[in-house]
């Protein structure tokens, strides 16, 4: 980390929850409860752009989240790569599991394809 990096991040976070607050105030609620205490580093390695997109992708998730449920889903990440989101309902315990159980998935089907 940059000494200049604490203020790139808040210039980013600053800039990508503009972008989201016209699409409206719940977006702008969730991006700041997704990355409210993100780490300096995880925020400065995306531009607003990204940031952005991330937590609209995110949002999308959790717009068709069942409560009771657990929902893990592998999307594209801006740029290059790709993002894991999951949903689950305050219950760290069942969240690890299912984490767990996608890193798993992941890793099998890489080895399936010869990764």
């Amino acid at each position: 980390m940059t000494h200049d990096s604490p203020q790139l991040a808040a210039q980013r976070l600053s800039q990508a929850r503009a972008a989201l607050s016209k699409n409206g105030a719940p977006l702008a609620e969730f991006f700041d409860a997704l990355f409210g205490s993100a780490d300096v580093d995880d925020i400065v390695m995306w531009d607003a752009a990204a940031l952005a997109a991330i937590a609209t992708a995110a949002a999308g998730v959790l717009e068709h989240h069942t409560q009771g449920q657990i929902d893990v889903k592998l999307l594209a990440a801006p740029g290059e790569g790709d993002m894991l989101v999951a949903v689950n309902d305050d219950r760290p315990f069942l969240f690890d599991t299912a984490l767990r159980a996608a890193v798993y998935a992941v890793r099998a089907y890489e080895t399936e394809l010869g990764f």
